[in-house]
C-alpha cells in the first residue's frame, strides 16, 4: 500500500489490512509520526508526541503477529488522546503549566480499554487548561490556539480541538475527546469530522483532570461513523470506578448501522429559541436536515420550551470547575491562564441558591425533552451558531465572560444537560470553504439509533474524501 493511501483511510479498513497481514503496525505508526513531525508545528494538534512509545508498541504488535498470534481489533492502529485523560508513563498536562511535567502511574479507563484492544497511543492532543477555554483551545504550554486545518488563521474550537485536528488533518486515524458542553461536537463541526457524545455513563470516565461530573462524557472523533461505532463498542461497558457508569455491558451498534433507517420522526430547530445563528450555517444545516425527507423520514420544525441554555449550563459548569480546582486557584493562581482564573473566580461567586435554580432548570429541560422525544426520534439543529473564528480576533485579549464565546455552546449544551447522545455530522461547507456540522441529538440511551441516522446522512452526503485545504498539498 502506498503511504499516501494510509493517511485518510478509515481505521476499520487499516485494522482489516493488519489482520490480513498486508500492512504492518510499524508501517502505519511510522507514517503518522512523519505526518505529525511535518504538520504539527503549524497545526498545534499535539502537546506531547509519544514517538518512542508508539514505535516500541508497534514493534511489539508486529512481533506478536509474526509469531502467529491473533491480532486484537485495533492492533497497530494509532490513536490520539486528549491531554486531560491520564496515560500511564506518558506526560499528561491537562493543558496547564501546573502539571507540565506530570506523568500518571495509571491509564484512564478508556485508554486502558483501547490499549487492551491493540490501539497504539501516538500522542496527547491540545486542550485549553483543564478543558475550559470559553469555546476555544488556547494552551499556555504551547502559547497558542489549536489551528484549524481548513484555514490556519482560524481556531479549531473547543477543548477537544487537538483530537479533531489530528483526525481531520490525517495525523491519526482515531482520536478521543471529552465533552461537558460541546467539546467533542464543536471542534468536529469546525474541522469537518464526526464527533459523538454518547449517553452519559455509556463510556466510563475515570482518570482525568476534568471537573464536570454532572455534564461530562468521553467520546470518539473519527472520519467515519463506522469508526466511531467501533470505538464506542470497545470503550463502553460498566466500570465501578465511575459512579455515573451505566450498569450495562458494552454497546455493539454494528447491527444498527446495517439496518434500514426506517421512517423516523425528525424534529428540526434552526435556533432552539436561542440567540441569533449565522444565516449561512443555518441554511446549510437546514438543507442537510431535509435530506432525511428524501431518505423516507418525516422532518418537522419545532421550538422546544427550554429557555436560554446558558443560564442553566453556565452556573453549574463554573461552580463545578471551581470546586474541582479551588486548591489550584488558592496556591497556583499565577500559573493559571487569565481566562481560567476568571472562570474559577466566577465559580467561587455562584451561590447555593443560584446553583439550585440551575438544577431546577435542568429538571425542567429534561422534562421538556422527554416530551419532545415522545413525539420525535431525533432532534436536528446546527452544531454551532458561528463559523470558525479568527485566532487574531480572540488573542491576546482572551477573556471571560464573553457572550461571543459562551454562545458557541447554545446548541451542544442541551445534550449535556439531558445526558442523552448527540453527534455532529459534517454536512457541507460555507462559501469561504469552512466545514459545517449538523447536530443530531437523541433520546437518552438510544445511541445506536443516533449512529444509524448519522450513517445514513454520511452515505447521502459523503465527506470522508474531502481533505482540509491547509494540508491537501502534503503527500507522504
Amino acid at each position: 500500500m502506498a503511504d499516501d493511501s494510509i493517511t485518510f483511510a478509515p481505521a476499520w479498513e487499516l485494522a482489516a489490512r493488519v489482520q490480513a497481514r498486508t500492512l504492518s503496525p510499524v508501517e502505519i505508526v511510522d507514517h503518522f509520526l512523519r505526518r505529525i513531525e511535518r504538520l504539527n508545528p503549524s497545526l498545534k494538534a499535539f502537546i506531547t508526541v509519544a514517538a518512542d512509545h508508539a514505535r516500541a508498541a508497534a514493534r511489539q504488535a508486529q512481533a506478536s503477529i509474526t509469531r502467529g498470534r491473533d491480532a486484537p481489533p485495533l492492533c497497530g492502529i494509532p490513536i490520539a488522546v486528549k491531554d486531560t485523560l491520564f496515560t500511564k508513563g506518558i506526560r499528561t498536562t491537562g493543558g496547564s503549566l501546573i502539571y507540565e511535567e506530570f506523568v500518571p502511574d495509571h491509564d484512564a479507563i478508556v485508554v486502558e480499554r483501547l490499549v487492551h484492544a491493540g490501539a497504539i497511543l501516538i500522542g496527547k492532543t491540545t486542550t485549553p487548561e483543564f478543558a475550559m477555554g470559553a469555546g476555544l483551545s488556547y494552551n499556555r504550554i504551547l502559547d497558542d490556539d489549536c489551528h484549524n486545518p481548513w484555514d490556519l488563521e482560524r481556531s479549531a474550537s473547543a477543548s477537544s480541538a487537538g483530537s479533531a485536528v489530528a483526525v481531520a488533518a490525517g495525523l491519526a486515524p482515531l482520536a478521543i475527546g471529552t465533552d461537558a458542553g460541546g467539546s467533542i461536537r464543536l471542534p468536529a463541526a469546525w474541522c469537518g469530522v464526526y464527533g459523538l457524545k454518547p449517553t452519559k455513563g455509556r463510556i466510563p470516565a475515570f482518570g482525568d483532570f476534568e471537573s464536570f461530573p454532572l455534564f461530562g462524557a468521553v467520546g470518539p472523533l473519527t472520519r467515519t461513523v463506522q469508526d466511531a461505532a467501533l470505538l464506542l463498542r470497545l470503550m463502553s461497558g460498566y466500570d465501578r470506578r465511575d459512579v455515573f457508569a451505566l450498569r450495562e455491558g458494552p454497546l455493539n451498534p454494528s447491527a444498527a448501522l446495517e439496518a434500514p433507517l426506517g421512517k423516523l420522526r425528525m424534529a428540526w430547530s434552526p435556533d432552539l429559541g436561542q440567540p441569533s445563528v449565522d444565516l449561512e450555517l443555518r441554511n446549510i444545516a437546514y438543507s442537510a436536515a431535509m435530506t432525511f425527507e428524501s431518505l423516507g423520514c418525516h422532518v418537522e420544525e419545532i421550538t422546544p420550551a427550554i429557555g436560554d441554555l446558558r443560564e442553566t449550563w453556565l452556573p453549574i459548569a463554573e461552580a463545578e470547575l471551581f470546586a474541582g480546582h479551588v486548591e489550584n486557584l488558592k496556591h497556583h493562581a499565577h500559573r493559571l491562564t487569565p481566562v481560567l482564573r476568571a472562570i474559577l473566580e466566577e465559580g467561587s461567586h455562584v451561590t447555593g441558591a443560584q446553583y439550585a435554580k440551575a438544577l431546577w432548570n435542568v429538571y425542567g429541560i429534561r422534562a421538556e425533552m422527554e416530551r419532545v422525544f415522545s413525539e420525535y426520534d431525533i432532534l436536528l439543529t446546527p452544531t454551532t451558531p458561528v463559523r470558525p473564528v479568527r485566532i487574531s480576533e480572540i488573542l491576546p485579549s482572551y477573556s471571560w465572560p464573553g457572550d461571543r464565546l459562551t454562545g458557541v455552546v447554545m446548541f451542544t449544551s442541551l445534550a449535556n444537560i439531558t445526558g442523552g447522545p448527540s453527534a455532529s455530522v459534517p454536512c457541507g461547507f460555507t462559501s469561504d470553504g469552512l466545514p459545517v456540522g449538523l447536530q443530531l441529538t437523541g433520546r437518552w440511551g438510544e445511541d445506536a439509533k443516533l449512529l444509524r441516522a448519522s450513517a445514513a446522512l454520511e452515505q447521502a452526503l459523503p465527506w470522508r474524501d474531502r481533505v482540509p485545504t491547509a494540508v491537501a498539498e502534503v503527500q507522504m
